[in-house]
């Protein structure tokens, strides 16, 4: 996780601990992996919440959804250990996070589209997965979602951002 921290300015060698992480991984190590990856995502965020957006986070965020994605892609016996795994305090880490990026950036689109993918195989393996609340996750990412297309949201980020 570390060298998927630092990498920001080497494309191939993030590249290539993405594709290990997520298609050559031990299952059981799942754990680990993500209460790292968990650790260094509420690095992100401040003492009072606001999100702290900075080139290489951004890259850690990009990597993270597509590590998650493929380990969640992996055939259903091969990840049985993700009952063990928080991926819903993950999952909205990265949600908050690519909420507050700038909205016109086509890089940010594709890292939504991403995303959207991303929770979208996640709810279809939530059988082996183990959601606390499954209600109420679901309904914390689609007000997340919603606000990406909303008037209002677009409105009140570009005002927080300029109070920051």
């Amino acid at each position: 996780v570390d060298l998927l921290a630092t990498a920001t300015d080497n494309v191939f060698i993030r590249e290539m601990v993405v594709a290990s992480l997520g298609n050559m991984l031990s299952p059981f190590i799942f754990v680990s992996l993500f209460q790292q990856i968990n650790q260094t995502m509420a690095s992100f965020f401040g003492q009072a919440g606001q999100v702290n957006i900075r080139e290489a986070s951004t890259a850690f965020v990009d990597a993270t959804i597509s590590i998650v994605k493929q380990i969640l892609e992996q055939p259903p016996g091969s990840t049985v250990e993700l009952a063990l795994v928080d991926l819903e305090t993950l999952t909205l880490y990265i949600m908050r996070y690519v909420s507050h990026l700038p909205l016109a950036d086509p890089l940010v689109l594709r890292m939504k589209s991403k995303l959207c993918y991303m929770v979208d195989v996640l709810f279809l393996r939530a059988e082996v997965l183990s959601l606390s609340n499954a209600n109420n996750f679901r309904n914390r990412l689609l007000e997340h979602m919603m606000e990406w297309t909303s008037d209002f949201a677009r409105v009140s980020v570009h005002a927080q951002n300029s109070r920051d």
